[in-house]
């Protein structure tokens, strides 16, 4: 991956949204379109937390069953 794709890509993906929601906010425009982009991060945030708690105990149960069998064996 090109160092402008690393660099460049995640600031315009977030820079973007992020000043059209500032200026609809002092300029009144387009604010279906800003509550509905400050309303993704809450979305995502949630589904991250979901997929770290199911990762989390997959994990763990995974170590508790392998330590179970170690031990009847």
């Amino acid at each position: 991956m090109s160092v402008v794709m690393r660099r460049y890509l995640p600031l315009i993906f977030f820079a973007v949204p992020g000043l059209f929601i500032l200026f609809s906010y002092y300029l009144d425009v387009a604010k279906e379109v800003a509550t509905t982009l400050s309303a993704w991060p809450v979305t995502l945030a949630t589904f991250s937390v979901i997929l770290g708690v199911f990762e989390f105990l997959r994990y763990h149960i995974t170590k508790v069953i392998k330590k179970v069998e170690e031990i009847n064996v």
